[in-house]
């Protein structure tokens, strides 16, 4: 008896640099706050993986994989047999079909640092985590917003640094 694992790694190389930049980019850390407040701006792969296993009772094999641009969270569409996968740095969610063969992009100028994508029931629309401008949106399959919550215009409009927050949705 086996099953099929399909798992995504978004850093699987250089992880000492960030750890380096961590350390060291760090303005929050005379206000104890464990995080920087600084970009990574080095132009060097942090690497990332989709991997599809097959887990055997006695044995886990490598059915499939693909190297992509830092992939931090997937969905799958089980009857268009499509994956949707957020690029934590491209600021795109790779279209992917069972084989891991791009079929597209979607993207939105307001995708940065994104953390997940979720599909809806009805399939035509996508629900994202834009963590770079602490956003929550919903999208349809070409990248056109239908809805949109940002956290700056509910609340959560001071960062870390004290200073006030406000995204432009025109640019």
């Amino acid at each position: 008896l086996s099953m099929r694992v399909v798992v995504s790694f978004y850093t699987t190389e250089n992880l000492n640099e960030l750890r380096h930049h961590w350390e060291f980019s760090s303005a929050l850390q005379s206000k104890g706050i464990l995080g920087t407040d600084e970009v990574f701006s080095k132009k060097i792969s942090l690497g990332g993986l989709m991997v599809e296993l097959d887990w055997g009772e006695k044995a886990i094999t490598i059915v499939n994989k693909k190297h992509l641009v830092r992939p931090s969270g997937f969905d799958y569409d089980s009857c268009k047999k499509i994956f949707f996968v957020a690029s934590l740095d491209g600021n795109f969610i790779y279209v992917l079909n069972e084989k891991f063969r791009e079929i597209e992009r979607i993207s939105n100028k307001l995708m940065n640092d994104i953390h997940s994508v979720s599909l809806n029931n009805t399939r035509d629309k996508l629900l994202v985590a834009s963590t770079g401008i602490d956003a929550i949106m919903e999208i349809d399959l070409r990248g056109a917003i239908t809805w949109l919550w940002l956290a700056s215009e509910n609340g959560f409009n001071i960062n870390p640094l004290g200073e006030s927050v406000k995204i432009n949705t025109d640019k």
